[in-house]
């Protein structure tokens, strides 16, 4: 499924969205950057309001881009291979972790 708007709309120009899905409309888990989209990418990640990003690719990670250009999102990069293999517990704890340690999501 490709990219989710606020409040589970597909977004008006899809072709232009990380490939994200929204847990709040702060959080999202995904955003796999595409380096010829980037920054129409990013300025929309920061015009739809989000605040906090976990990345579960294991092949890559955007953190450096992140820091560089939204300093101000929150970053994760909590990767794994996807082989349909159970997944640890503490795989999941650590990201929860994060998450309660970055505090109170902002109310949109």
């Amino acid at each position: 499924m490709g990219a989710l708007a606020r409040g589970g709309a597909a977004p008006h120009n899809p072709g232009r969205h990380a490939n994200l899905h929204f847990v709040t409309p702060q959080l999202v888990v995904g955003c796999d950057l595409d380096p010829c989209k980037a920054a129409d990418q990013l300025a929309d990640l920061d015009s739809l309001g989000i605040t906090h990003v976990i990345d579960c690719r294991g092949e890559w990670t955007d953190q450096d881009v992140f820091a560089e250009h939204l300093p101000h999102v929150g970053y994760l990069h909590h990767g794994m291979d996807d082989a349909g293999q159970d997944v640890p517990a503490a795989w999941f704890d650590a990201a929860i972790t994060w998450i309660d340690d970055a505090g109170p999501m902002p109310e949109s």
